[in-house]
């Protein structure tokens, strides 16, 4: 059974009598898209709707969004929500200003300020519930994966 959330379109799957988010069931709770090229540290493979990685833990996938991040800032030079999200959720996919919004909100900065690895934390815990409608792991769980990635 699929249900849809509005405003966000999180995509909710049954599992047992347990609805839980596609983010949060395949442990990947940024929704990184699978690519075969990229082995990330703890990715079991894909979903079976053949888009999104799975992860053995959450954290790895964590791991992987705060890596992403990272690598946006340091290889690709976008140091801004927006430019951020403009890469990781195209416009041509995505309602990308209205996440870079949301994100910035949560994170309390501007979509356009520039940003440090100290503000990953932030942006992954604000995409997190972007991409799933709750975020369900705690700061420190968050962190964990953050310092795994080599940002904290």
């Amino acid at each position: 059974t699929i249900v849809v959330i509005g405003g966000i379109g999180v995509l909710l799957y049954m599992a047992g009598k347990e609805m839980m988010p596609r983010g949060i069931r395949n442990k990947n709770p940024l929704n990184i898209e699978y690519n075969k090229a990229n082995d990330w540290e703890g990715q079991t493979g894909v979903e079976p709707e053949g888009r999104f990685a799975r992860f053995s833990e959450s954290v790895y996938g964590i791991r992987a969004g705060a890596k992403l991040i990272s690598n946006y800032m340091t290889v690709h030079n976008r140091y801004s929500v927006i430019d951020i999200l403009e890469r990781f959720a195209p416009a041509s996919e995505n309602h990308t200003a209205g996440y870079a919004n949301f994100v910035a909100s949560k994170m309390g900065v501007g979509v356009s300020e520039r940003l440090n690895k100290t503000h990953i934390p932030a942006m992954v815990t604000a995409m997190i519930q972007f991409e799933n409608g709750v975020n369900p792991y705690t700061d420190s769980y968050i962190n964990k994966g953050c310092k795994m990635a080599g940002v904290i």
